[in-house]
């Protein structure tokens, strides 16, 4: 290098020159402006980043606003003598809640040993954890990841955050912001202990399960207070994937994750060496596989008796509590409820094995009924969806239903080919038999409103919620609305009694031209009391005791009786009958008989006693409001008419009557037209059951009338025979009194009169509500003497004369012609042969005058004989 003088100089003429330093100037201040640059965006960067921070932290909900207690559980209910019958799960739900004190510390060490091994040190985020987590992620160009989040932040992805299932990388960014500042405050809100048993049972570990507990009992069949060590690091091993570590499913990535809970354990101190080892040689997997081949997993569908249960407690939930029906039915599915019926075991399997059982349906012709859906996608993107019914109008059918099942295979086929002709493919298919004729019954205890035991079809149930012929279908009543719609408000407020009478004759409905025919055919039985009409079930009679009392107070009876089902269009004299618009309930026409039973007091049929929270509080509770609707006595006039039903042989329930004939027993049957609906209600002091019979088409039974007595009767004896019920009568209350009447008046019977009625005596003791016997003499009874000879009234010289007594009575009906004309015309009933005619009380026109002895008459007395042979002799 040189210094000389020249070079130096040189060197000062270089940069010394205005040039130079105006150059160094300019790039001085470029270094600094980028500087300040850099630093400004450094600030503003972070206060973006503080902004953006602090903006998803205030969108985060508030602490005190945060629920992370476990909300699903299953449901239970219970029988009358507390045993479990059906468990119900709604989605996630699946969960059996557990105390931290009942789950064993090798649980919950196995847990936080592989989720969270600083569980007990950290406020909520484990620093050292994501610094891990981040540099391992770093370092592999992030194809190893390491979990970071704790367990306090995990049960807040799951209980707050949905799972954490988010859609785009910054709305998980944005959870997971919110997601730990959330857990920094809880942990000052809860406590450690607290939050990991939230934790455990909230944690989701495959094969459908949620918490310790339930996976528990699904991998191992314990509680998980049972579990080995080796058990409770299996279960540790899922919570990272419960698919893909699942150890029904996959065993060998489940084992290869337990391996690192039982190492995490060793290093930690939870387990020794020893314990390791022990651990590691158990053949826990096989053990798992054996399980899960002996497990049953509930794959059966409610009984009738749990929907009716479910259907009853959404119903209260809405009315008493105030909830929507959806947040009713999120409850009873997902709330963990305790539900306490009041279904009797022995009942219930008595009620199945008589209405399933096939001697009672022999001969009659088994039906098969078609339910059909099918759902087509056509090519214009659009959902087309067809049922049974569309079948039906294609190939022109007179019902759904067939002689086999399988009969409308080639039907669906069909349809379905014509359906896709057009392109488009099967989105949705189901098709299901039914088998007919169906049959529902209910039995209920009428002292405390329970219901027992209810069948609501025959055949196998296919799924749930469905059709409950018991309490969902309403059919036509028939006769066995006589004794409710007519004769109870006739005897309690219309002044009528069992002896009241009215006349089986030909009849038409009021303002009508439409004769009221009886069951049994065009004859008629002449003059009936209430009791004859209810036990021989007379259309005529009923009818015009109706009529009487009038059709207003009719319906307010049945209204108060708990029919639900009445409608505007009930306004004519066939409610009499059971003619109704809508039909009624299978459960409430036994409700309405057990009020009769239950001496005038109705109380609404019930299938639950209590209902309690998750937290085992009473949420509903089976308040037995009782009302009276009708008078004891006449709860007392009704049962003894209708016992006459069962135990008379002319009455038309006679072959339900009960083995057990000194059991208290009433029953009334009842048939709507064609016999499509065949019913019988009826109680002892104890039960009140209600058996129907039919198809869920109309279809006439005639022929097949009596199938359903018999079931009754044999519900009723299995009842008596498998409770041991003591032998008992309805007692007779102190307003009921007796009295000796006429069964053509209704009124007091005549002594010598009455009792010599042609045709038999007509006297009879019958029951009366006190104040209501009758004060009135018989006034249709007259006795005369009649001419033996003529017929006619005897004159002062008819020679041979008897007594008869006969019936005042007036057979004709008034009819209005085609000319608008009133017309009569005399009718015949089994009275008329005894009716008191003109002929008969014209006198004797035979016998008008003495008679005179002849010589002849003489002869014949054998008086004279010697004077007749004076000839003979000479």
């Amino acid at each position: 290098m040189s210094y000389s003088r020249f070079e130096i100089e040189e060197k000062q003429r270089k940069y010394g020159s205005v040039s130079r330093k105006l150059g160094s100037k300019v790039l001085i201040w470029i270094v600094r402006i980028f500087m300040v640059a850099v630093v400004a965006l450094a600030v503003t960067g972070g206060y973006l980043m503080y902004g953006s921070v602090k903006g998803i932290i205030d969108k985060a909900p508030e602490i005190n606003s945060v629920n992370v207690m476990p909300t699903g559980f299953q449901t239970y209910f219970y029988n009358v003598k507390g045993k479990k019958i059906r468990t119900i799960v709604g989605a996630g739900a699946n969960r059996i809640y557990k105390k931290l004190k009942d789950i064993p510390k090798t649980v919950q060490e196995a847990f936080i040993a592989i989720e969270d091994e600083r569980f007990y040190e950290h406020g909520g985020i484990d620093v050292r954890g994501a610094f891990r987590a981040g540099f391992v992620a770093l370092l592999s160009g992030g194809s190893k990841k390491q979990g970071a989040s704790t367990l306090t932040q995990q049960l807040l992805k799951n209980q707050v955050f949905a799972g954490g299932e988010e859609e785009t990388i910054m709305a998980a960014i944005e959870r997971k912001i919110q997601e730990q500042y959330l857990a920094i405050q809880l942990e000052h809100v809860y406590s450690k202990d607290q939050i990991l048993e939230y934790y455990l049972n909230t944690i989701n570990l495959g094969q459908n399960t949620l918490g310790v507990q339930t996976a528990a009992l699904r991998y191992f069949n314990k509680s998980v207070s049972k579990l080995t060590l080796s058990e409770a690091s299996v279960i540790a091993a899922i919570t990272k994937n419960p698919t893909g570590n699942n150890p029904i499913t996959h065993p060998e990535e489940n084992a290869a994750r337990r391996k690192s809970v039982l190492n995490n354990m060793k290093r930690l101190g939870f387990i020794t060496e020893k314990q390791l080892k022990e651990a590691e040689s158990d053949d826990v997997y096989a053990r798992i596989k054996a399980v899960n081949k002996e497990i049953k997993v509930d794959t059966t569908v409610n009984s009738y008796y749990v929907d009716a249960t479910i259907g009853q407690v959404v119903e209260d939930l809405v009315n008493e509590k105030g909830y929507t029906v959806t947040q009713a039915y999120n409850l009873l599915y997902s709330g963990g409820l305790k539900i306490y019926t009041y279904q009797d075991p022995d009942i219930q399997k008595i009620c199945n094995t008589e209405t399933a059982n096939e001697k009672y349906f022999a001969g009659m012709p088994g039906k098969w009924k078609l339910s059909y859906a099918l759902s087509v996608q056509g090519k214009n993107g659009k959902t087309y969806n067809y049922s049974e019914g569309h079948i039906q109008q294609m190939f022109k059918l007179d019902s759904m239903m067939f002689n086999k099942k399988g009969g409308a295979d080639q039907y669906i086929k069909q349809f379905k080919k014509a359906k896709l002709k057009g392109g488009g493919e099967v989105i949705g298919e189901r098709s299901e038999y039914t088998i007919e004729p169906q049959i529902s019954a209910t039995v209920m205890n009428q002292k405390s409103g329970a219901v027992s035991a209810i069948v609501g079809g025959r055949g196998a149930k296919t799924g749930n919620l469905t059709l409950n012929r018991a309490t969902d279908s309403t059919r036509q009543p028939g006769s066995l609305f006589k004794v409710l719609s007519t004769y109870l408000p006739a005897l309690d407020t219309a002044g009528y009694t069992l002896a009241s009478v009215q006349d089986d004759g030909e009849y038409f409905y009021p303002n009508s031209n439409k004769e009221v025919r009886n069951w049994w055919g065009d004859s008629h039985e002449g003059l009936s009391t209430y009791r004859r009409g209810i036990y021989r079930s007379m259309n005529v009679v009923t009818v015009k005791a109706l009529e009487a009392i009038g059709l207003t107070t009719a319906l307010a009876y049945l209204k108060a009786l708990g029919i639900s089902t009445l409608s505007e269009d009930d306004n004519g004299f066939a409610v009499a009958l059971g003619g109704l618009s809508k039909g009624a309930t299978n459960l409430e026409i036994t409700g309405a008989y057990a009020a009769i039973a239950n001496n005038g007091i109705y109380i609404k049929p019930s299938f639950y006693s209590k209902v309690l929270d998750h937290d085992g509080n009473v949420i509903l509770e089976h308040k037995k409001v009782a009302r009276q609707v009708m008078k004891d006595s006449t709860a007392f006039l009704l049962t003894d008419a209708m016992h006459d039903t069962l135990t008379r042989t002319d009455a038309t329930a006679y072959r339900a009557k009960l083995a057990n004939a000194g059991m208290g027993q009433a029953a009334k049957t009842g048939s709507s037209s064609w016999d499509n609906d065949l019913w019988i209600s009826g109680f002892t002091p104890y039960y009140t059951c209600t058996v129907w019979l039919g198809y869920d088409e109309q279809t006439s039974q005639i022929g097949y009338e009596l199938r359903h007595h018999p079931i009754w009767k044999a519900i009723m004896d299995g009842i008596n025979v498998k409770k041991k019920l003591k032998t008992k009568q309805f007692k007779k209350p102190d307003s009921v009194t007796t009295a000796t009447i006429c069964t053509k008046s209704g009124k007091l019977a005549v002594p010598g009169l009455c009792d010599h009625a042609a045709g038999g005596s007509t006297v009879k003791t019958e029951y009366f509500a006190v104040g209501t016997v009758p004060k009135e003499s018989c006034d249709v009874h007259v006795k005369l003497n009649i001419c033996k000879e003529s017929g006619q009234a005897a004159g002062p010289y008819c020679p041979e004369v008897i007594s008869k007594v006969f019936l005042i009575k007036n057979e004709e009906i008034t009819q209005t012609d085609a000319y608008g004309k009133a017309v009569k015309r005399h009718y015949n009933t089994a009275d008329t042969p005894y009716v008191l005619t003109k002929q008969v009380q014209t006198p004797c026109s035979t016998h008008l005058t003495p008679v005179v002895p002849t010589d002849s008459a003489i002869g014949a007395d054998g008086e004279d004989d010697g004077a007749s042979n004076d000839g003979n002799d000479g």
